[in-house]
């Protein structure tokens, strides 16, 4: 897996949640990444919005900027992520902009890019809950 993108796991979650917007980037039945090349796949296609359904298990590899943009634009749901000097080590937290409501998350994590991805998973989360 590419640091920058979703897992593979977590582009699955994001499919169920609605995510259907076009990426360059898509995951094969054996989680490796590969990038679309126009038409690779079907005349018609020009992006990988529908590679798992012309490839059974192929699915979109979402870029952890995308996913985050996506879930504040479809679903007001702002992810943040913050570093902690002391500690030495990232957190994120999750800001519902309609209603006000926000959490932070109990774990720290070594990178940015894993602080993000929990955060994110965290809204899809409360996405299922609704």
């Amino acid at each position: 897996m590419n640091e920058d993108y979703v897992s593979y796991k977590l582009a699955l979650k994001l499919k169920a949640c609605g995510f259907d917007e076009p990426c360059d980037h898509y995951y094969t039945p054996n989680k490796t990444l590969h990038i679309v090349k126009s038409n690779a796949l079907a005349p018609e296609i020009t992006n990988n919005r529908f590679l798992d359904e012309i490839d059974d298990g192929c699915c979109t590899a979402v870029p952890l900027w995308h996913a985050q943009k996506w879930l504040r634009e479809k679903h007001h749901i702002s992810v943040r992520v913050s570093y902690i000097a002391y500690h030495k080590a990232w957190f994120a937290d999750w800001l519902n902009l309609d209603s006000g409501e926000f959490d932070d998350m109990d774990a720290t994590f070594a990178t940015y890019e894993e602080a993000l991805s929990e955060g994110i998973e965290t809204a899809l989360e409360l996405i299922n809950h609704k």
